[in-house]
This record gives C-alpha cells, sequence and structure tokens, in this order.
C-alpha cells in the first residue's frame, strides 16, 4: 500500500510539472507562486483533465456486474470444455488421448480396472476395458452399476481402453 501511495504522489508532482510547463513563461515570470496559488493551479489542472470520480455506490454496482458477468462466462466456458457423450462402440474410432465422457454398466470389477458395457446384459454388449490411475476403484462401485466415466482414451497392444482418475466415476440410479 505504500509502495501505491508513494506512486500516486510521484505521479501528481509530474502531472503538475508538466501543467506548469504548458504556461506561458511570461506569466510564471510575473507570478510569484505561493502556497494556495500551487494548490489553486493543481485543482485547475484536475478539472483540465476531467479526471472522473466514481461514488462508493457506482464502484459497488460495476463490481457486482463485472462478476456476473464473469460467472456466466465461466458457466458458459464450462459446457464448451466438458466432454460429450460417446457410445462405447464408437470409442475405438477415436484417436490416442481424446478425452471422453462414456455411459455404461460396470462389470468384472478389479482393483483398479473393470469393464464397462452397454447394457445390462455382458453377454451380449460392446463392452471397454476401464482402468483406474491413482488409487483404487471407489467402494460404491458393485457389478451391474450404470454409471458415468470420464476419461482419456489409450490403445495399447491393439487393444483401446478408458483411462480415468477413481473421482471421475459417477454413479446413476
Amino acid at each position: 500500500m505504500d509502495i501505491i501511495s508513494r506512486k500516486i504522489f510521484l505521479l501528481t508532482r509530474k502531472l503538475s510539472k508538466a501543467a506548469k510547463a504548458m504556461r506561458p513563461k511570461k506569466e510564471q515570470e510575473a507570478k510569484k507562486t505561493t502556497k494556495s496559488e500551487v494548490n489553486k493551479s493543481d485543482s485547475e489542472f484536475n478539472v483540465m483533465l476531467k479526471i472522473p470520480s466514481f461514488s462508493r455506490q457506482s464502484l459497488l454496482n460495476l463490481s457486482i456486474i463485472f462478476s456476473v458477468i464473469g460467472i456466466l462466462s465461466l458457466f458458459m466456458l464450462s459446457f464448451l470444455i466438458s466432454p460429450k457423450l460417446v457410445s462405447i462402440s464408437s470409442i475405438s474410432s477415436l484417436q490416442d488421448g481424446a478425452y471422453v465422457k462414456v455411459a455404461g454398466f460396470a462389470f468384472d470389477i478389479d482393483s483398479n480396472s473393470f469393464k464397462l458395457c452397454d447394457s445390462q446384459v455382458k453377454k451380449n454388449s460392446e463392452c471397454i476395458s476401464v482402468i483406474v490411475s491413482q488409487g483404487t476403484i471407489p467402494m460404491f462401485l458393485a457389478e451391474g452399476d450404470h454409471i458415468y466415466v470420464t476419461g482419456s482414451v489409450r490403445k495399447f497392444n491393439n487393444r483401446t481402453y478408458i483411462y480415468i482418475q477413481g473421482k471421475d466415476i459417477v454413479l446413476i440410479r
């Protein structure tokens, strides 16, 4: 705060010197400046610049408007950034590293992986392996649960799987 007030002081001093330099030299020599005249010239300079001054209420209104605009823009940005829902059958055609959101039913649950299938009957459905990084699968996940999974598509040894973090599993009831 001290640095800011010092910079403001230096700036106003430079501005007052610039205002004095703009006056005709005869006028400067003719007048013997006193403290009151210096203050008067500074106020004339401020009027000449027409520096806007905001009231406390207008600053509050302005900050609220900018806050609401910022929140709305973040809300809209979240819709643009979030991955689109992709079917399990179309995942193999996606490129390695694509960020996707997939819905399905969980089967063959292990400590850090499970299969995500597109129907509740595992035999007649298309499935994809899901590998959980950083920890283990959440305790709430059970065989046959309908879930959303958000993660990146990975391909290794001609197999496609989804690589996620444990927190990226959302249970659908």
